[in-house]
């Protein structure tokens, strides 16, 4: 190799100056092997560095090889093994002049291959060992105690440049896991939707990470089976997609055990020949944790023999998890809130429709617009929008159920024609317009349809039976006898019945369905049909009552007129006895008078002795 100082100084010189460089690590350890193979007169330097757990010696870079070619090596060296394995465990330079016919105690073939001559110098500080440097070649070659000082302190100077480009990649690493971090807490914090926060989350720590595939679990609303929400990755030539039976099994292990679950080796799971098979080469689960409370499972898997997982890695996703199961509990909590919000305003406007149809039932007293708007808020999109509705009442003789009225579209046809139509507001029901305009919607046949109140197996004769509300889900088995087709007899399966009971006396029921429309009736539309009915019955009650006094008030008033005609016909034979009276007495006396002036004349005639006194 020479030994002139200068030789020695300047090559040192040049080592040093592309350990120094910027430029990436492996591409530095090129060009360092490339003129060491040159000016050392080998035909082969190769750098062989530690793997993750310090176990085994791996190639890294190689002056015969490009650099990804040297990364095809899939060869191990462990400590002790080979020339490299014996330089790393006496912590020294081991060279061996023939390999061929004196090889190591536990030669390593391929790291022979055909060389014969081969120094091994360990790359190391005073603190840390990083690999070692071989010097191979195909024919006999030695080296001098200087030339090994000076490839020993080459071989240190490697050492730094690795320790350095370590040092400044796990800097970068923590600015990039900080900024991870940073990101991941500003995208919890932007959004409540679920699912978007995974998919950020799965697609920042797969890029942080180098990870392959990252598939994200959570468990279902009812504590059920995981259910698969995002896949991330999976476009490498081995893993075109997690494999579900391999990935469900761990991911129900991690969420049983609410622990993390590290796989590198055959000794961590007994997974690993399965994850092998996948070219799966390392693996890290977590559990997503909340209060004790197992929410998901997150796993990573990694085909790379550059990307090992490892505890600082894990320590790392498990504060991510911390914050995504603050932001799933969150979600949850806003979601359920949302729900709650939801449900209370659909009942404030119940409550509110309620008061409305209370006022419009309240705006008239008479028994046929009463009904009306009784079916008009039933069927309404701004009353109590259910398709259909009927009018049952009781007949005078208590025996059947006569429909009153009908309202809703009986097809298809009617119900879009009924959606395109401009909407009554309830409170112009008692009017005498809205009456009219509602009139218009009522079934014409309705008084065709009468259900026996005993003996029939109807739901709405059971309904008035009972005096309870029936919800039917099935249909009803019963067809009431001379019902039409297309009303009770072939009502659909999911159907409502309500008896209308005034004074604990059940005097008729309303029936309503959502024939025409996508909404299932609810305990919700139970509760407020139950206080409609109510309203209704009171409303019904004041009418019958309205009209039955004006019935009383009519026959009071004719009661009153006859009484009036028969004193006036009192007070008019007795004035007429009055006047016959007075003018009878007089008439009287001028009649005697004159029956006296006859009877003088006669008598004067005859000149009686008692004419005198005639």
């Amino acid at each position: 190799m020479g030994n002139p100082s200068e030789k020695n100084f300047a090559l040192l010189s040049r080592v040093v100056e592309i350990s120094n460089s910027n430029i990436q690590i492996e591409n530095r350890l090129k060009y360092i092997c490339d003129f060491l193979a040159t000016d050392s007169g080998a035909e082969c330097v190769c750098v062989y560095r530690r793997d993750t757990r310090g176990e085994y010696l791996v190639p890294w870079v190689s002056s015969c090889v490009e650099i990804e070619e040297c990364a095809l090596f899939d060869f191990r060296i462990r400590p002790g093994e080979g020339v490299a394995g014996k330089a790393v465990q006496k912590r020294a330079p081991v060279f061996f002049p023939d390999v061929q016919a004196s090889p190591p105690p536990l030669s390593v073939a391929r790291e022979s291959r055909d060389f014969r001559s081969i120094l091994s110098v360990p790359v190391m500080d005073d603190v840390y060992l990083y690999g070692a440097m071989n010097f191979s070649s195909r024919s006999p070659l030695t080296f001098s105690e200087e030339a090994v000082r000076v490839l020993s302190a080459v071989a240190t100077e490697v050492g730094g440049a690795i320790r350095n480009s370590r040092l400044y990649h796990d800097a970068r690493k923590r600015v990039s896991e900080l900024i991870t971090l940073n990101e991941i807490g500003r995208a919890i914090t932007s959004t409540f939707q679920v699912r978007d926060i995974l998919g950020y989350v799965a697609k920042t720590t797969s890029r942080l990470l180098q990870s392959d595939g990252c598939t994200i679990r959570l468990v279902g609303e009812n504590r059920g089976a995981l259910k698969v929400m995002v896949d991330e990755g999976y476009a490498s030539q081995g893993l075109k997609r997690e494999m579900r039976a391999q990935g469900k099994l761990l991911a129900h292990q991690i969420f049983r055990e609410k622990r993390p679950l590290l796989i590198n080796e055959p000794g961590d799971s007994p997974m690993v020949p399965a994850l092998s098979q996948h070219g799966v080469t390392s693996f890290l689960g977590l559990p997503i944790i909340s209060k004790g409370k197992a929410m998901g499972v997150i796993n990573y898997y990694s085909c790379s023999p550059q990307v090992v997982f490892d505890m600082e890695v894990m320590h790392l996703m498990q504060t991510v998890c911390s914050q995504l199961a603050n932001v799933i509990e969150n979600a949850t909590m806003f979601r359920e809130a949302q729900q709650m919000a939801g449900e209370n305003q659909a009942r404030a406007q119940r409550f509110a429709t309620l008061y409305n149809v209370a006022r419009a039932l309240m705006s008239t007293v008479k028994t046929d617009r009463l009904l009306m708007i009784m079916l008009y808020a039933l069927t309404s999109p701004t009353g109590f929008n259910f398709s259909r509705a009927i009018l049952f009442l009781l007949s005078d003789d208590g025996l059947s159920l006569t429909a009153q009225m009908g309202m809703g579209p009986r097809d298809v046809k009617e119900a879009r024609r009924a959606r395109r139509s401009r909407r009554i507001p309830l409170e112009e029901g008692g009017t005498e317009a809205g009456a009219k305009r509602i009139g218009k919607m009522l079934w014409g046949d309705t008084e065709n349809l009468s259900i026996p109140v005993d003996g029939s197996g109807c739901l709405v004769a059971q309904a008035v039976r009972e005096k309870r509300t029936i919800r039917a889900d099935s249909g009803c088995s019963a067809v009431p006898e001379g019902s039409p087709v297309g009303l009770c007899g072939n009502h659909p399966p999911s159907f409502l019945t309500v008896p209308l009971v005034i004074q604990g006396e059940a005097r008729g029921a309303i029936y309503v369905d959502n024939k025409f429309r996508e909404r299932e009736i609810t305990e919700e539309d139970i509760q407020i049909l139950t206080m409609f009915a109510s309203e209704a019955c009171l409303a019904m009650e004041n009418a019958s009552l309205y009209e039955s006094r004006e019935e009383a008030l009519g026959k009071v008033r004719k009661a009153q007129d006859l009484l009036v005609q028969s004193e006036k016909l009192a007070a008019l034979g007795e004035m007429a006895a009055r006047i016959a009276h007075e003018m009878k007495n007089p008439l009287t006396v001028i009649g005697g008078f004159a029956a006296r002036l006859v009877r003088k004349e006669q008598d004067d005639r005859d000149d009686t002795p008692t004419a005198r006194y005639a």
